[in-house]
């Protein structure tokens, strides 16, 4: 005999990992406020400003999950344009280099 588990599984997944709109507002404010750090201390020590940044990865895509320690990853691409990442040397700085 089997047993249908749909109505389970589904308010498991509602309540316990979807992120919720209140957590999502609450995850991105804080990579509002890396991203005003990351800003600020660019400035602050002469580095190019970025040109842009976005939010990435399961944020983006809306597939964002909880986890029972409360712990979550938000990926945020921080864009420069190519002439503002110049090397000692003159060259384009390297990946490692830029970081």
């Amino acid at each position: 005999m089997t047993k249908d588990t749909n109505e389970q599984l589904r308010r498991f997944h509602g309540d316990r990992v979807w992120m919720d709109a209140t957590g999502r507002r609450d995850i991105f404010g804080k990579a509002k406020s890396n991203r005003n750090r990351l800003r600020n201390g660019l400035a602050r020590d002469g580095k190019p400003t970025p040109v842009g940044l976005a939010t990435q990865g399961s944020y983006a895509m809306r597939t964002m999950i909880q986890n029972d320690d409360g712990d979550y990853d938000v990926d945020d691409g921080v864009y420069f344009a190519q002439e503002d990442l110049v090397g000692p040397n003159g060259g384009v700085m390297s990946a490692l280099a830029a970081r």
